[in-house]
């Protein structure tokens, strides 16, 4: 019988022909070995599978392959989870690289302290307009001790490359395949709420690449997912009053996010009066005064304020300004 593997990394693929070479040789690199890597390929139509099939023998037994239909990162997480022996599983997407470290540090931490249920590392933006060169953590702080309202509040980082206790995250149902988007997010406040304990490390142990291909890195898509998140949260009747509070305002915020996303797409399609409608929506929540001349604008000289807005936006994304890619990777 084969010796039971102390983790099992979960590789959900799809589209990554050209970069999941790169992540399956920072699996080989690592300096602990006790583990199983599950490529779960989500209904690919580049090379994905040929590039895998080139890793088979490399792994002397190790690697784990399947191929589903296209479901998304959550059900190939979730499918991956189902096939996984190990007691850990560690979340390793199929374009981006840990370092070598990156599995004896993790296991290294849950190991060492039986409180710890999930880990996770700092990660070096790469790639990324606005973050590159710079690493997570210095962006995104984790402020321990994690918790339910310190994530809803914005107030702690977790970077989505974690490791954590695969029996928890069956416990709590896995991931929720209905988003494309925000699954992280999603699963952290289940995990949190039901009592896990997070930690981390402030050591750099994954490069985590910018791609402007990738589905996460559409505003729409990502605010969307996160709203239907917060009111699940806020429809579950668990909350502590301050949690809820917090909920509240993030849903406001990111609702407020969307509409200024839709009132742009509005302006690339001068359709001035939906743009001017989205933002006025945005701006019930923001009340910003500039937002409020936008619409004057928008009304009695909608072109040159299209241009003005179109202009300013490219000045800001060439001067690395914007976010880029959203998924659940932070919350």
């Amino acid at each position: 019988m084969a010796e039971v593997p102390k983790v099992s990394i979960i590789v959900p693929a799809y589209n990554v022909a050209p970069y999941l070479g790169e992540t399956l040789d920072s699996v080989l690199a690592q300096t602990r070995g006790d583990y199983e890597i599950i490529v779960v390929n989500d209904g690919s139509t580049d090379e994905t599978a040929q590039v895998v099939e080139r890793y088979r023998d490399r792994f002397a037994g190790k690697l784990v392959y399947v191929w589903q239909e296209n479901r998304g990162l959550a059900a190939a997480r979730n499918t991956a989870i189902r096939t996984a022996r190990g007691q850990y599983i560690a979340l390793l997407d199929g374009d981006d690289v840990w370092l070598p470290a990156y599995l004896e540090t993790m296991l290294g931490l849950l190991e060492s302290d039986a409180t710890l249920d999930l880990v996770f590392p700092n990660a070096l933006f790469w790639g990324s307009p606005q973050f590159d060169g710079r690493d997570f953590q210095s962006v995104f702080p984790p402020n321990p001790p994690i918790t339910v309202e310190k994530i809803l509040a914005r107030e702690s980082g977790v970077f989505g490359l974690a490791t954590m206790r695969r029996a928890l995250v069956l416990a709590v149902g896995g991931y929720d395949e209905s988003l494309r988007s925000s699954e992280d997010f999603d699963l952290w406040l289940r995990l949190l709420k039901q009592g896990s304990r997070f930690g981390f490390t402030a050591t750099m142990l994954v490069k985590y690449r910018f791609r402007h291909d990738s589905l996460s890195n559409t505003g729409i898509t990502h605010y969307l997912n996160k709203m239907k998140v917060l009111e699940k949260v806020l429809a579950g009747g668990e909350l502590t009053a301050s949690e809820r509070a917090a909920a509240e305002r993030e849903f406001g915020e990111s609702e407020a996010t969307l509409n200024w996303h839709l009132y742009r797409d509005k302006l690339q399609e001068q359709d001035y009066a939906g743009a001017s409608e989205y933002l006025a929506l945005a701006n019930v929540y923001r009340r910003k005064f500039k937002w409020s001349l936008l619409q004057v604008g928008l009304k009695y000289a909608p072109q040159i304020t299209a241009r003005f807005v179109v202009d300013r936006s490219i000045n800001r994304t060439v001067n690395g300004e914007h976010n880029g890619k959203r998924n659940g990777k932070q919350t």
